[in-house]
């Protein structure tokens, strides 16, 4: 597997785990809002499906690399790279309301 592909999923992984973690807080001391359609209506449920589902979405990925599975194309580097330039924004919105929560 490519190196480069390899580190931009590692980091995606990561970097949904660390999402996932500060929004379960966020939400769960009702200091934010979930954005996403799809992980609302799971937190919605039961909050702590929530963060069960980023860690298995995660989980998934660093199982797939760790299998060599990814398909190594530029469309699967460009989205998850697309991916962790996303991610890395809504951290920062987390350091945001965390910042300004303190």
């Amino acid at each position: 597997m490519e190196v480069l592909l390899k580190y931009i999923c590692h980091s995606l992984a990561a970097l949904n785990i660390v999402d996932g973690m500060l929004t379960y807080i966020g939400l769960n001391l009702g200091l934010i809002e979930e954005a996403n359609p799809a992980m609302r209506a799971i937190s919605d449920i039961e909050l702590i499906y929530f963060l069960l589902t980023k860690l298995f979405l995660s989980a998934l990925l660093y199982l797939i690399i760790y299998l060599d599975k990814l398909p190594e194309n530029n469309i699967i580097k460009f989205l998850s790279s697309i991916g962790v330039i996303i991610y890395t924004f809504v951290i920062g919105l987390h350091v945001i309301w965390i910042y300004h929560t303190i």
